[in-house]
């Protein structure tokens, strides 16, 4: 809030437990009120872990030394990067470096990345930060590494060992972005397994049946159609979900184009078209005569919400117990169905999104039923 309580304009933000207050002598509340509106920006993206709009980096940039003391104190920004270091960049503080490499907002081979993705990255930055503190980039090594590593396995139980693979492996995008960049000579990740394995565990192919009990447990047509985009089309949720549009459909035709925001990055890979399948066209077609939107889904409309919440109570409301990946299961589930059906698996993949290795390392499955049809042959 801006207030005046004497000959200044001061402002007063609250940051998680502490209160940040600052005067500013000599100045309008025009201005005043838009130094706010950054500060504001500066707190969103740091309660959120993500990275504050371009606009307002810029004006961190360039702001007075003693302002910036004072926003770094309630890490609202990251250290200056000094003179002195500008003559040896491997000197300057590792999170520096990153800070300004995922503002860029371009991944190491120069294609420019999704939302989805920064904020996929910023979840690592925030651990990464609180691991690393004011390590500097010459300073990191192995040992830093496999601390890491076990600073993400402590983290309340919250990562499994492909999330916390995929940590490693963004550190280490960082690292190589550095070497690049003729900062660095090594990569103090080099080491430290990055690549997903494959978790038995957590596989589960969602029947027909159980699909069918869980849309007849849906609280409205909606959440029908989510669940017909997810089994049927096979769709990622939320991210393909959330875009999916009327016009992206071709009733004439009999194909839907699903817009791909976590392949976007990728040339050619920004969408993909699958067929309409008659179950699929029927509860499409139902939802679509009684739309007055633009989009297919609008009770959600941006990648960050949550539908794990209602859908487990779905699933339960069914009763049936809530399978390990909820929706991850059921786009696995349609693969394998059109495979089992005759659908060529290289062809399978490209209605899914993804590559015949994804597809064999991650989404097939071996079911009961394989070894009983072999049986009755």
């Amino acid at each position: 809030m801006i207030d005046r309580p004497k000959k200044s304009w001061r402002i007063r933000i609250r940051i998680r437990d502490e209160r940040l207050t600052i005067s500013f002598p000599g100045m309008k509340k025009p201005q005043v009120q838009e130094i706010e509106a950054r500060l504001l920006e500066l707190r969103a993206a740091t309660l959120s872990a993500t990275q504050p709009p371009p606009a307002t980096l810029a004006w961190v940039a360039q702001i007075d030394d003693k302002l910036h003391a004072k926003l770094l104190k309630h890490g609202l920004v990251s250290r200056r990067f000094s003179e002195e270091q500008s003559e040896d960049p491997a000197s300057q503080p590792l999170m520096d470096y990153v800070d300004r490499f995922v503002s860029r907002g371009y991944s190491n081979q120069g294609r420019k990345v999704s939302p989805l993705t920064i904020k996929k990255w910023n979840t690592t930055v925030r651990y990464m930060r609180e691991c690393f503190g004011p390590l500097s980039l010459a300073n990191a090594t192995q040992d830093d590494a496999l601390d890491f590593v076990d600073f993400l396995w402590d983290q309340d139980g919250t990562n499994e060992e492909n999330t916390v693979r995929k940590h490693c492996q963004i550190a280490q995008m960082f690292f190589n972005a550095a070497i690049d960049a003729d900062i660095i000579a090594k990569n103090p990740f080099r080491k430290v397994p990055t690549t997903g394995v494959a978790n038995e565990e957590r596989q589960y192919n969602v029947t027909r049946a159980e699909f069918d009990k869980c849309v007849e447990a849906c609280p409205d047509h909606q959440w029908k159609v989510i669940l017909y985009l997810c089994r049927v089309a096979g769709m990622r949720c939320p991210s393909e979900l959330v875009v999916a549009r009327w016009e992206d459909i071709d009733w004439s035709r009999g194909r839907m184009t699903i817009r791909c925001e976590k392949t976007s990055g990728h040339a050619g890979r920004d969408r993909r078209v699958i067929p309409l399948w008659a179950e699929l066209r029927d509860v499409l077609r139902a939802e679509w005569e009684q739309s007055e939107d633009s989009t297919i889904i609008t009770r959600y409309r941006d990648s960050s919400q949550n539908l794990r919440t209602t859908f487990k109570k779905i699933i339960e409301r069914a009763g049936l117990k809530p399978w390990p990946k909820l929706f991850q299961n059921m786009r696995a589930s349609r693969e394998n169905e059109l495979i089992d059906s005759g659908v060529r698996p290289d062809v399978a993949a490209n209605w899914l999104g993804h590559s015949l290795k994804v597809q064999t390392k991650s989404y097939l499955n071996v079911e009961d039923h394989h070894y009983d049809s072999q049986l009755m042959n």
